[in-house]
């Protein structure tokens, strides 16, 4: 091939004007765009059930949103999730389904369930699939893992300061506070531990108060009393400051 177009340039020179031609003619169906096309398929239904255990919210919660799901069209998958407190149910859109119409349809089954305990909180539905991965960063360094993510956290601010919109920490586990209680303290407040755990728990308020409806929008108010630190846990303080002492 390669002797037969150095013995006839004129036949290389028409090969290539030929190429040109096509891909001029080609232009104009070239598919361009600035942000990538992708389109959401599932959705997320987040109910909230305080002091409930994993299996009273699965009976009480998730259960319920699958039987009202039943009857939804171009429903691929619906997957739940029971866990302390919370329940998730994720549902998924087959291909062939308009998105719209799956999301109304949805809500409108969840809206109709009017069995759930007093407990539960009104269902949260959300959208997925919003967000596309542009980048990740990995970070490491030589300290603790707390130190390191209080590094992390940081960082995600002064991200979100130059423009960011979207910034999720991930490989951390959630804070937890360990009470640790002493019997003999017990025995002289007379005190059992679910009553110092509902002490705990009475300090720890993330309840809905109602909305406000104005010309323009609703607004929706929220109790919150969360104590995430031990210096805010003033029940446990004020146990620890009126103990006798042994010695008297």
């Amino acid at each position: 091939m390669i002797k037969f177009f150095a013995g006839h340039p004129t036949a290389a020179n028409l090969l290539m004007v030929l190429f040109l031609v096509i891909g001029i003619l080609a232009l104009p169906g070239i598919k361009r765009e600035t942000m990538p096309d992708f389109s959401s398929s599932e959705i997320e239904i987040r109910a909230l059930y305080p002091g409930a255990g994993a299996e009273e919210v699965e009976e009480a919660v998730c259960l319920r949103l699958e039987d009202a799901l039943d009857g939804i069209e171009y429903v691929k998958e619906i997957r739940s999730d029971a866990r302390e407190g919370v329940a998730v149910v994720t549902v998924k859109m087959a291909e062939n389904g308009k998105f719209q119409t799956f999301l109304n349809d949805i809500e409108k089954a969840v809206d109709a369930i009017d069995d759930f305990p007093d407990q539960v909180e009104d269902p949260v539905i959300t959208e997925l699939g919003k967000t596309d991965l542009v980048l990740s960063i990995l970070v490491s360094g030589p300290m603790s893992v707390l130190d390191l993510k209080a590094y992390c956290e940081d960082l995600k601010g002064r991200l979100k300061e130059i423009g960011l919109s979207l910034v999720d920490i991930e490989g951390f586990s959630d804070h937890q506070l360990q009470v640790e209680l002493s019997v003999d303290a017990l025995r002289v407040f007379n005190l059992s531990v679910p009553q110092v755990a509902e002490l705990i728990r009475e300090q720890n308020t993330d309840l809905p108060a109602g909305t406000i409806e104005t010309g323009q929008r609703d607004i929706m108010i929220r109790f919150v009393d969360r104590r995430r630190s031990p210096s805010k846990c003033l029940g446990l303080q004020q146990l620890r400051s009126h103990r006798p002492d042994r010695n008297s």
